[in-house]
């Protein structure tokens, strides 16, 4: 995960403030799972190379099951 985090301040400053912003709000309660998931969806569609981006993690962590997905 520390990878996305680091592309997305990287590349996407704004929609990486924003989308914490609304993960605190999830977290919080004030905004529901359904919400997050549209604005992360939205997010992923706006920006393909973000996709990309978290293609490889998943292949990378599906291919090393031994490595934590949070760690890479």
């Amino acid at each position: 995960m520390n990878l996305i985090t680091d592309y997305l301040k990287n590349h996407h400053g704004y929609e990486y403030q924003a989308f914490l912003h609304g993960f605190d709000l999830c977290r919080r309660g004030l905004k529901s799972r359904h919400d997050l998931y549209c604005d992360m969806a939205v997010l992923v569609h706006q920006n393909k190379d973000l996709l990309a981006e978290l293609r490889k993690l998943l292949v990378d962590s599906a291919s090393n099951p031994n490595v934590d997905a949070a760690t890479a």
